[in-house]
């Protein structure tokens, strides 16, 4: 079993993720914010958000894109 986060940020790791699950099969139970996107094979867990309003740092001190 494998275990993929998938961060509410955009769509393009969404849809990264969803092609190598696809790939992968009913292996892998995703885990994100977002409810289960479409054609996701296996399990989703949705995790409660993990936004603030007033974030510290939202770009990691510019590490993140």
């Amino acid at each position: 079993m494998i275990g993929y986060y998938v961060h509410h940020h955009g769509l393009g790791h969404r849809t990264r993720a969803v092609r190598i699950a696809r790939r992968l099969g009913t292996a892998v139970v995703g885990f994100g914010s977002l409810p289960r996107p479409d054609r996701w094979p296996g399990q989703w867990c949705e995790l409660p958000a993990d936004t603030t309003d007033d974030p510290l740092d939202a770009t990691a001190g510019g590490v993140l894109h």
